[in-house]
C-alpha cells in the first residue's frame, strides 16, 4: 500500500524496518514528539521538556524516570547515527594526508 501511494518502490529501510516491542511505542513517539524542542542544532532534549511531557501524561515517578532513561539513550544513538552520516557524506579522511 505504501508502495501505491508513493508511486515507486518502497525504500529497503522501511520495508525492512524492525518491529517495536510491546510498550516502546510511548518512548519511541515521546522522542519524536519532543524531537523539536532542543534548544541547539545537535543538543539533547531538554530535561524540562521531557518532564513537562511526563506530567501532562500522567506518568508516575518510575515512568518518567523510565523516559529521560529512553530518550536519553535514543538521543545518543540518534547523535551516533548522525556522526556516522556526516563521515559517509564528507568523506571521514578528507582532508588527511597519506604518506
Amino acid at each position: 500500500m505504501l508502495k501505491q501511494l508513493r508511486g515507486g518502490p518502497v525504500p529497503k529501510s522501511i520495508a525492512e524496518a524492525p518491529e517495536l516491542a510491546p510498550g516502546l511505542r510511548l518512548y519511541f513517539e515521546a522522542w519524536r514528539e519532543l524531537h523539536g524542542s532542543r534548544l541547539t542544532d545537535g543538543g539533547p532534549i531538554p530535561w524540562a521538556a521531557v518532564e513537562l511531557y511526563c506530567e501532562r501524561l500522567e506518568l508516575s515517578e518510575e515512568q518518567s524516570e523510565d523516559m529521560h532513561l529512553h530518550l536519553r539513550t535514543m538521543d545518543s544513538t540518534y547523535f551516533e547515527h548522525q556522526g556516522r552520516e556526516f563521515d559517509r557524506k564528507h568523506g571521514k579522511d578528507k582532508g588527511k594526508r597519506r604518506g
